[in-house]
C-alpha cells in the first residue's frame, strides 16, 4: 500500500472511530429528530451528524479536494466530480430506519431513556446487540448493524472500502494489503493495522446445500426481483430487508450462516459500491454486473435499476475495473445510481453458470 494511501485509510479510521463516538454520545431523542431545510426530507440526525463529520474531519482537515458523495448531500455540480483526483461514496446511516425503531423501543419503555445517550444505556445493562437482532428478523449483529460505510475512488479506481458498524462497534476495512476488522475501543489513534482480525470468504458445503441468498425485498423492490428471473425460485431469500454495505460480510467466515450468493436488487450506489472492493481485494469472490430484460420498464428516481453497459459507469474487469465517472454528468445525483450487481463465491459454478446465461457480464472473476 503506498504510503499516501496508508495515511487516507489511518485519518478514516480516525475519523469512524469519532462518528462512533459521537454517535453514542448524543442524546437518543436527538438522533431520531428531522434537521429542517435537508434535500432528503426523511433524514435524520442519524444520517446528518455522520456525513458533517466525514465532511469536517476527513475533507476539510484531510484533503479539501476529495468529493464527498452521499444522499443527504443532494445534487452536484458535475464539474467537481470532473476535476476531483479522489471521490468518497459514502452512506453515512445504512439501516436507520432500523436504527431508530431501536431507539423509539427505549424510549417507549422509559420516556426518560430519550435523555439518555446510546453509552448510557450500555453502561446501565443494556443489551444492544441482542436487542438489534430482535429487530431484523434475529439476523446477527455482526452482518446485519446499522452502519457508516464509505469507498473511496481514485482516478476511477477503487481503493478501498470501511465500514464502522454502529452496533457492535468493529470497523471492517477492504483494501490492498488486508481484509479485516476490529473494534473502535481497541483502536488507537496512531494504529499500524498489525493487530486485526483476518476476514476470509473461503466456500463450504453448506453453501452449496442450502440455496439461500440474501437481497433487500422491501417496497416494490420485491416485484422486482421476481420479474427479473436471473436465478430458480429453489434459490430463496434469507432476510427480507438486509442491509447493504454490511451484506458483503454474508460471504466471509463471520456469517452464522453460509448463503450462495449476495445480490444487489437495482439498490443505489451507496448499498452495494463497497462491496468491489472486497471482491478486488479478495481471491475468492468473483461479480458480477446484470441487465435483465424484465417484461415491465423498471426505474426508481427516474434512473435505471439494471443499466446495460452502454449506461453504466462500471468499466473492465479484474484488473482493469474502473468507474467511468464522466457518465455521472448526466445524473443531478450521483448517489442515486443503481446496478444490479451479484456476489459469489468462486467456485460456485452453480450459481456463475445461471448468471452467465443471463444479459450480464463479469467485473471480478
Amino acid at each position: 500500500m503506498e504510503k499516501v494511501t496508508k495515511f487516507l485509510l489511518q485519518h478514516s479510521v480516525y475519523t469512524l472511530k469519532e462518528i462512533d463516538k459521537t454517535i453514542k454520545e448524543t442524546p437518543l431523542e436527538t438522533l431520531i429528530e428531522k434537521p429542517k431545510k435537508l434535500p432528503k426530507r426523511d433524514a435524520l440526525y442519524l444520517d446528518v451528524i455522520p456525513e458533517n463529520m466525514l465532511r469536517r474531519l476527513l475533507i476539510k482537515k484531510y484533503d479539501n479536494s476529495i468529493v464527498l458523495i452521499t444522499e443527504e448531500k443532494g445534487e452536484f455540480n458535475f464539474e467537481l466530480i470532473n476535476k476531483a483526483e479522489t471521490i468518497i461514496f459514502a452512506d453515512p446511516t445504512d439501516r436507520s430506519k432500523f436504527f431508530k425503531k431501536l431507539i423509539d423501543k427505549y424510549i417507549s419503555e422509559n420516556k426518560d431513556f430519550g435523555k439518555k445517550t446510546l453509552s448510557e444505556l450500555i453502561d446501565s445493562g443494556k443489551n444492544i446487540k441482542e436487542d438489534w437482532e430482535k429487530l431484523v428478523d434475529n439476523e446477527p449483529a455482526q452482518t446485519s448493524g446499522a452502519c457508516c460505510s464509505f469507498t473511496v475512488i481514485k482516478r476511477g479506481k477503487v481503493l478501498f472500502a470501511i465500514i464502522l458498524n454502529y452496533i457492535t462497534g468493529d470497523i471492517i476495512i477492504a483494501c490492498e494489503d488486508f481484509i479485516a476488522y476490529k473494534n473502535v475501543d481497541k483502536i488507537k489513534k496512531d494504529d499500524r493495522f498489525s493487530t486485526w482480525n483476518d476476514i476470509s470468504f473461503l466456500s463450504n458445503e453448506e453453501e452449496s446445500e442450502n440455496k439461500l441468498f440474501v437481497t433487500y425485498l422491501g417496497k416494490q423492490y420485491r416485484q422486482f426481483y421476481y420479474d427479473a428471473n436471473i436465478i430458480p425460485e429453489t434459490y430463496q431469500p434469507l432476510y427480507e430487508e438486509a442491509g447493504g454495505p454490511m451484506r458483503i460480510l454474508h460471504l466471509s467466515n463471520l456469517a452464522s450462516q453460509k448463503v450462495n450468493f449476495i445480490l444487489s436488487n437495482g439498490e443505489k450506489i451507496g448499498e452495494w459500491l463497497p462491496w468491489l472492493a472486497f471482491c478486488k481485494y479478495s481471491k475468492d469472490l468473483i461479480a458480477y454486473s446484470i441487465y435483465p430484460a424484465t417484461k415491465t420498464f423498471y426505474a426508481r428516481d427516474d434512473l435505471l435499476m439494471t443499466p446495460s453497459p452502454p449506461y453504466s459507469i462500471l468499466e473492465g474487469e479484474n484488473e482493469d475495473f474502473s468507474l467511468n465517472l464522466d457518465k455521472l454528468k448526466y445524473i443531478s445525483n450521483p448517489s442515486r445510481y443503481r446496478e444490479m450487481i451479484i456476489v459469489l463465491h468462486k467456485n460456485n459454478d452453480s450459481v456463475a453458470s445461471f448468471i452467465e446465461a443471463q444479459k450480464s457480464r463479469p467485473i471480478f472473476s
